[in-house]
């Protein structure tokens, strides 16, 4: 009884807490200060005067990237190895042309694939422009060798230092040309099968990643053994 009692109570408090929130916990308001020395512009929080900082913020149905001093990008701009292109505004630059490249919907630039275009589909290679005379008959594909995966390009060069987009998944490739697999990149992680990992919980160690739609890391907790000695696992977050 006193149980049901004390449950009744919680369920009432959270609904009190719900429809009367406590004052102070208003969301954080920004405002657009345009930095008079650089002739930048930085998106400002009002209360603590702290610019946003080494981030993707969608704002009225823009996207903006605010890099670590906290300045809007503009032009292209490399970020986590891909491409972007920003406006002078500091918008992001979504399924579109823009200096002989075109700029997926995510805002990457595309490379190695076919892309719409006024004639109808282009393909692109490895930097982004157009190639001319394209042909099917020597086709890009994975090499395959004792060491791993290599990937040949239309030109006959092989991906190094970069990331890359082949059929719709992207990889990345060392200096030596070979393909990683199963491992960190930054914000990112690529599984056995050398794709990107997307919308998936990755266990490393101690920690579980998850990796969102477009790939980045947004969440990291730790994976902690219960103290009673049992079987399960108490996962806590750290961020």
């Amino acid at each position: 009884m006193k149980r049901r009692i004390k449950t009744t109570f919680c369920l009432l408090a959270a609904a009190i807490c719900f429809l009367f929130p406590l004052k102070g916990q208003a969301a954080d308001s920004y405002e657009w200060v345009m930095d008079s020395v650089n002739a930048r512009i930085q998106y400002v929080n009002t209360t603590t005067g702290e610019p946003l900082k080494s981030q993707f913020k969608k704002i009225k149905g823009y996207i903006y990237y605010f890099d670590k001093n906290g300045y809007a990008a503009t032009g292209f701009t490399k970020i986590d190895g891909f491409y972007y292109y920003f406006d002078s505004t500091g918008a992001m630059l979504r399924s579109e042309w823009r200096a002989d490249r075109y700029f997926l919907y995510n805002g990457r630039m595309a490379v190695n694939q076919y892309v719409k275009s006024a004639t109808g589909y282009t393909y692109v290679g490895k930097d982004g422009t157009p190639v001319e005379n394209y042909s099917k008959s020597r086709p890009a594909k994975f090499i395959k060798d004792s060491v791993g995966f290599r990937y040949r390009n239309l030109d006959g060069t092989y991906s190094r230092k970069t990331w890359q987009c082949i059929k719709g998944s992207w990889y990345y490739f060392y200096s030596s040309g070979y393909m990683a697999r199963r491992t960190k990149l930054g914000m990112y992680y690529v599984g056995t099968n050398g794709k990107m990992v997307t919308n998936r919980w990755i266990k490393i160690g101690n920690y579980k990643y998850y990796y969102g739609a477009d790939g980045r890391m947004t969440k990291k907790v730790r994976i902690k053994s219960s103290s009673t000695g049992s079987s399960g696992n108490t996962i806590v977050d750290i961020n």
